[in-house]
Order: C-alpha cells, then structure tokens, then sequence
C-alpha cells in the first residue's frame, strides 16, 4: 500500500480524530470499570491497587469493543475539520477528485483495520487474561504465582492444573488425595478435562494410582468422572470469557467441541463476530465520507459530530441485534457477522452515487 503526501495527511488527521475519541470514551469507561472493581476491594486479598492494575490491563479490551465507533465520530471530527479549514477545497482544487479522496480513506481505514486486528488476536487477550487471573488468584485461594500451573487445597485434597489449552480447556491435570497422616492414597494423571458442571470434571485419558500400606494398583480410563472441590471463583480461572479469547484460540476451542460432540454454534458466532470487528471499524472510516462532501454552507461541526456519534451507535446497536437474533434463529454465523458491514458499504456507495 503506498501513500502519497496527501494520503499521508489525510490518514494522520483521521487517525488523530480516531486517538482523541478514543482518549475520551476510554477514559469515561475505564472510570466506570473502577468503580465497578471497587466494590470488590477488601474481599479476600483484593486491593485498591490491584483493582487499578485490574483497570490497566483491560484497557485494550475496552480499545477492541470501543474501536468501531470511535473510528466514524474521530473520521467525522478530522474530515469536517478540513473542510471547514478549507482544506478539503484545495485539495479538489488541486485536481484530487473526491473518488481519489474516499480511496485515501479507504487506505485510512486498511491501516485501523491492521491495528485493530493487532489488538484484538494479540494485544487484549493475554492482558485481560492476566487481569482475571490476577483477580481470581486474589479473591480466592488458587495459586497461580509459580510456573508449575494452578494450584488449589481442600484439606488433605490437591489439584494442579499444568495450562490451559485455548483459554478454556484444563490440561495436564494432577489429583492427589491423602489421608490425615499424609499419606498419598490416591493419584490421577490426565491429560485434559471437560467441565460439566460446578463439581464435576469429566478427565480425558486418566491414569488412577490407587495406594494401599503395602499394596498399589493402577487403572487407565479413556474418561474417567472426578467430583472436583473446586470454588466458583476458581472454575472461573481455569475457564476464561469466550469473548476474552483470542481469534486463533476461539477458533480452535470451536474445532474442539465439535470433535467431542459438544455444542459449539454460539462460540462460532462469537467467533465471527470478533472477525468482523475491525472491518467494521475500517468501514466506519469509509462512512464518515458522507459528512466530509456536501454543501460547504452546510458545514456545522458539532452538528455533524453529534450525528456522527448517533449514527455510530445505532449502527453498533443495530449490529449486536442482528448477531443475536441470528444465534437466536440459528442463522449462518459469517452472515450475520457479514451482514452489517456490506450494509454500510452499500450506504456509503449509494449516498455518494446520488449527492455525486
């Protein structure tokens, strides 16, 4: 993609409007989220540091899900700013068409899309992950500081979960039972784990070491049921959100329940719909055009700014109902996800096609 000096300060003052939103509406919601944390300060080991360090590294996340609107009010604000500087005229004056323009936009956009796609696979998962395993190790009593897993005791019971295959699914798990002479009575080896319900895990290729005083035996189970002591707050540690996820990851837990038969079609809409987020900020930028042209007397600034953001949110709103109707109705995911994008796209075109 090459940028000419035009397309260079065409895409600087846009990606400037796009910070200063983003500066603004991430600070409201940040803000909002510590209030939020704090109601759990004091509960167990969880302070007011931790919950602003809490509120630090979910800020990418908030980044991700903030980025669609922010892109159209910070392109309208940097646009109309240029028109009302005459900056857009002299521009055309000097024989850039107003297609060549919208193409300037366009490389405007694919750059936001590459940064938004950055955040979402490999900027805001892992730190909203060490955000909820911050929070979960601190309000309750999961060990998740060593390098050896996650540890958890219930009396004379241990668990240790070795990692977490794509964010959701236990694995190279450790049981060991004693009795109150610290004996070991019972071992289980397995490699991964489904959970089925608050108390219950359903291990995968378990080895089950059973210890006697002079006597030992072993049995090996394809699945085998171990009623877990796991707390609420600890099954929330070992299972990160859905939305959470990274793409790859999300992806991969999808291949992963259908190859055990479990129901995956709801992951799989989440799944496109976190695809489809940065085109959508990307074409967010495209939409803003249709502030930008018009009547040059018609240019009012914060007129145009105010409808901007009430386009975005309806356009935002519009767009997580059509996601959830179609789970709702079991419609194709990438439909749904597709759906609000080409509709925006054939906006753009249409108001273009009828004000030039």
């Amino acid at each position: 993609m090459i940028l000419n000096t035009i397309d260079r300060y065409i895409a600087v003052n846009t990606i400037k409007g796009w910070f200063l939103i983003m500066l603004i509406v991430l600070a409201l919601f940040s803000f909002l989220e510590l209030v939020n944390q704090l109601d759990d300060v004091g509960n167990a080991r969880y302070s007011i540091n931790d919950a602003l360090l809490f509120v630090l590294l979910t800020i990418p996340k908030r980044i991700v899900i903030l980025t669609p609107v922010s892109a159209l009010v910070g392109s309208v604000i940097a646009l109309v700013g240029m028109a009302n500087n005459g900056e857009l005229m002299a521009i055309r004056a000097a024989g850039m068409s107003i297609q060549r323009i919208i193409g300037s936009l366009f490389k405007t956009g694919l750059i936001i899309l590459v940064i938004a796609i950055a955040f979402e696979q490999w900027i805001a998962p892992p730190l909203e992950h060490k955000a909820l395993r911050l929070y979960n190790m601190k309000t309750s009593d999961l060990d998740m500081s060593g390098n050896n897993g996650f540890w958890s005791r219930n009396n004379d019971d241990y668990v240790r979960v070795g990692e977490i295959v794509y964010g959701r699914i236990p694995s190279d798990i450790e049981v060991f039972k004693f009795d109150s002479n610290h004996r070991l009575l019972t071992y289980i080896k397995a490699d991964n784990a489904r959970l089925l319900g608050s108390n219950e895990w359903l291990l995968s290729d378990a080895v089950v070491k059973q210890f006697q005083k002079k006597s030992a035996s072993q049995t090996q189970h394809q699945e085998y049921h171990w009623k877990s002591f796991l707390s609420s707050a600890e099954i929330r540690a070992l299972e990160f959100p859905i939305d959470s996820l990274a793409i790859d990851d999300l992806s991969g837990y999808v291949d992963y329940l259908k190859s055990v038969g479990e129901p995956y079609q709801d992951h799989r809409h989440q799944l496109w719909k976190k695809i489809s987020r940065p085109f959508s900020a990307a074409t967010m930028v495209m939409l803003a055009s249709l502030f930008a042209f018009g009547s040059q007397r018609a240019f009012n600034k914060g007129k145009r700014i105010i409808q901007a953001t009430v386009v975005a949110l309806v356009l935002y709103f519009a767009s997580e109902i059509i996601a959830n109707t179609g789970v709702l109705i079991g419609a194709n995911p990438i439909v749904t996800a597709v759906t609000p994008i080409v509709m925006m796209l054939m906006i753009v075109v249409l108001q273009l096609k009828r004000k030039f």
